[in-house]
C-alpha cells in the first residue's frame, strides 16, 4: 500500500561530530508517496532521492527551485510539476522518469534552466501539455510527446547523446520545436513524427543538427497524414546530398507519407539558438627558424570555460591565448580541447607548425610571345625553390587580368609532378588561343595556388605580366 504523504517528507538528517565543530549533511530519501497539496522542493532538502514513484494529484503543483537536485525514480503527473531554474543555477534531474499517467489527463510539465541527465527520460502521451526550455538534455531515452491537449514548446535546448524525439498530433495542436541544438542523437533520429492528424503540425524550425553522420529527421510508415514544417533549420552543411541523408522520408522509402520540405535552410546558426562549443584557433606564423615565437589566438565558439593546448613538444597552456616558444627543429601538431557546461571539443591541426627548414617557391616571368589578336600567347615561367627542403607536387595557374590584380579568368592550371627540390628551378609555360585577349592586358601567375605546399613565405606566390 502506497503512503499517503501531503509533503516530500522523509528526512534522513546525518549529523558528522567533530570535538569542536558539528557540520550537518542533509539529503531527503522518498519512497513512493501521493503529493495531494501544492509543495516545494528547496535547497534545504536537496539532493532528493527518489526510490519509487512520486504521485501528483489533479489541481496540485510540485514545484522545484534553482539549485536543486532530483535522482531517480519516477514522478508521475496528474497536476502541475515545475522544475524552474535560473540562467545561473540550474535544476539538476538525473535519472529521473517524468510524465502523465499513460491515460486521459490535464498534466502540466514545465521545465527551464534544468540539466537533465539519463537513462530515463520524459515520457507525455494524452491531454497533457509541455514546455521544455532553456535546458541541457544528456543521454535519455526517447521522450514521448504524443496527443498532447494543448500546444506544446521545446525549445532553445541543447540535446547531448539523447535518444529520439517521437511527436504524434491530432485535433489542432501544434508541437513548437525550435531553437534546439541536436548533437550524436543516440542510436536514433533526433525527431521522429508518425502521425498528426486533422489541422494539427509539427513545427520543426531553426534548430541545429550537428551530426551529419546519421539520421535526424524522420517519417513513420504507413497511410497516417504527416504535417510536418522543416525549413529554417541549420543543418552542418550546405550539401543538399548531406542534408537528404540527414532525412528519412518518402525519398528514402514508398511507405513513409511525405517528403519533408526543409528548404530554405540555414546556413549558420540561429541567433536565438544556444552556441555549441566548436573549438578552433589561429597563430600569427606557423613558419620559421628556432626560437621560433608564435602567439596562439583562440578562435572557438560556444560557452567556454576551459582551455587545454598541446603544443607538440611535451609543453602545454591552459590560457586562452597562449604565446609559446619553439627551441628546437621539427614540425610540431598543435591540439586545443575547450570546456564548458554544455561539453566539451577538440581541434588537432597535424604539422601545424614548422620550425627549420622549409620550401619557399618564387617565381618570375622567363619568357613572353604575344602574337596577332585570335592567334596564340605563349608564357614561360620560371619557379625557383629559394627554400632549404624539398617542395612537394604543387600547381601554376594563369589567370586573364584587366589590371594586374583582379583574376577575371582561369586559363589554364599547370601541375609541376614530383615537386621541386631546394635551389632548384623549373620552367612552366602556358600556350593559349588568344581569341578573347587584346593587348594592354595582363597574365596574372599563381604559384601554389592552393596552399599545397607549406613555406616561409605565402606572400610572395603571385605576380603579373603585361601583354604586349
Amino acid at each position: 500500500m502506497k503512503l499517503k504523504i501531503r509533503k516530500a517528507i522523509i528526512l534522513f538528517i546525518i549529523i558528522i561530530s567533530a570535538s569542536l565543530v558539528n557540520h550537518t549533511a542533509m539529503a531527503t530519501e522518498i519512497g513512493n508517496i501521493i503529493i495531494d497539496e501544492n509543495t516545494l522542493w528547496d535547497l534545504t532538502g536537496s539532493p532528493y532521492n527518489i526510490s519509487g514513484e512520486v504521485q501528483i494529484e489533479e489541481g496540485v503543483t510540485l514545484t522545484i527551485q534553482p539549485g536543486v537536485v532530483v535522482n531517480g525514480g519516477a514522478i508521475k503527473v496528474w497536476g502541475t510539476f515545475n522544475a524552474i531554474g535560473i540562467a545561473t543555477s540550474k535544476v539538476f534531474i538525473n535519472n529521473v522518469w517524468i510524465g502523465p499517467p499513460q491515460a486521459p489527463s490535464n498534466a502540466t510539465i514545465n521545465i527551464k534552466f534544468a540539466e537533465i541527465t539519463g537513462p530515463n527520460r520524459i515520457y507525455c502521451e494524452y491531454g497533457f501539455s509541455l514546455t521544455l526550455e532553456d535546458s541541457i538534455i544528456r543521454n535519455t531515452g526517447f521522450m514521448n510527446v504524443k496527443l498532447p491537449g494543448n500546444d506544446c514548446y521545446i525549445e532553445r535546448n541543447v540535446f547531448i547523446d539523447a535518444e529520439v524525439i517521437q511527436t504524434e498530433l491530432r485535433g489542432s495542436n501544434r508541437i513548437y520545436i525550435r531553437n534546439n541544438v541536436f548533437y550524436q542523437p543516440a542510436g536514433s533520429p533526433a525527431i521522429s513524427n508518425s502521425h498528426d492528424a486533422d489541422s494539427s503540425e509539427v513545427i520543426i524550425e531553426y534548430n541545429s543538427f550537428l551530426s551529419t553522420d546519421r539520421i535526424n529527421l524522420w517519417v513513420g510508415t504507413g497511410s497516417h497524414p504527416v504535417n510536418i514544417t522543416a525549413i529554417n533549420n541549420y543543418w552542418n552543411t550546405t550539401d543538399t546530398d548531406v542534408i537528404d541523408d540527414m532525412i528519412y522520408d518518402r525519398k528514402d522509402d514508398v511507405r513513409c507519407s511525405v517528403e519533408i520540405v526543409y528548404e530554405p535552410f540555414l546556413t549558420a546558426p540561429h541567433p536565438n539558438t544556444p552556441v555549441f562549443p566548436t573549438a578552433n584557433f589561429s597563430a600569427d606564423t606557423t613558419i620559421g627558424l628556432p626560437p621560433l615565437t608564435v602567439i596562439f589566438t583562440d578562435e572557438s565558439i560556444g560557452p567556454i570555460d576551459s582551455w587545454e593546448w598541446d603544443f607538440g613538444d611535451s609543453s602545454t597552456s591552459n590560457q586562452q591565448d597562449p604565446i609559446h616558444t619553439y627551441e628546437n627543429l621539427g614540425r610540431y601538431t598543435v591540439s586545443l580541447n575547450v570546456g564548458g557546461p554544455i561539453a566539451s571539443d577538440t581541434v588537432v591541426k597535424t604539422d601545424y607548425i614548422t620550425v627549420g627548414d622549409a620550401p619557399d617557391l618564387v617565381g618570375k616571368c622567363k619568357e613572353f610571345h604575344s602574337y596577332e589578336f585570335g592567334e596564340r600567347v605563349i608564357v614561360k615561367v620560371e619557379v625557383e625553390n629559394t627554400g632549404t627542403e624539398k617542395a612537394s607536387r604543387f600547381n601554376v595557374a594563369f589567370f586573364l587580368s584587366d589590371d594586374g590584380t583582379t583574376r577575371n579568368e582561369l586559363l589554364e592550371l599547370n601541375t609541376v609532378m614530383g615537386g621541386l627540390n631546394a635551389q632548384h628551378t623549373k620552367v612552366v609555360s602556358l600556350r593559349y588561343d588568344s581569341e578573347i585577349l587584346l593587348s594592354g592586358k595582363y597574365i596574372i601567375t599563381v604559384i601554389d595556388p592552393d596552399l599545397q605546399v607549406l613555406e616561409f613565405d605565402e606572400t610572395d606566390n603571385e605576380f603579373a605580366t603585361r601583354i604586349p
